[in-house]
């Protein structure tokens, strides 16, 4: 688990010098995903999503899906439930940037 928190701090740093390359965002996303850094994980699939990608990973959203129905405590300790506006927030916004893949609301 320490080797995955070392990997999600350095593709935080990669964020800050690469801020604008979405693959830097999805690497950065799928490591907090295995730490279930859920906040993280929401920026993340937001910022790709911001920078114009056509992005739909159904495993990520079923991942935060999870958390907030299942209520799964995250990394920093906080509950799943508390993402539940955070988590809605984020498909509304992916659901106007991607319009053209349904798959987001399949999650």
């Amino acid at each position: 688990k320490q080797w995955y928190q070392r990997r999600v701090r350095g593709y935080k740093e990669a964020t800050k010098h690469s801020f604008n390359d979405w693959r830097v965002w999805e690497n950065f996303l799928c490591a907090a995903a295995q730490i279930k850094d859920f906040a993280s994980m929401i920026f993340a699939y937001r910022q790709i999503i911001s920078f114009g990608q056509k992005y739909c990973d159904r495993k990520i959203l079923n991942c935060l899906v999870s958390a907030v129905r299942d209520n799964m405590t995250s990394v920093s300790g906080q509950a799943g439930f508390s993402f539940y506006d955070k988590v809605l927030d984020l498909f509304i916004f992916a659901s106007s940037k991607v319009t053209t893949n349904f798959d987001i609301w399949k999650s």
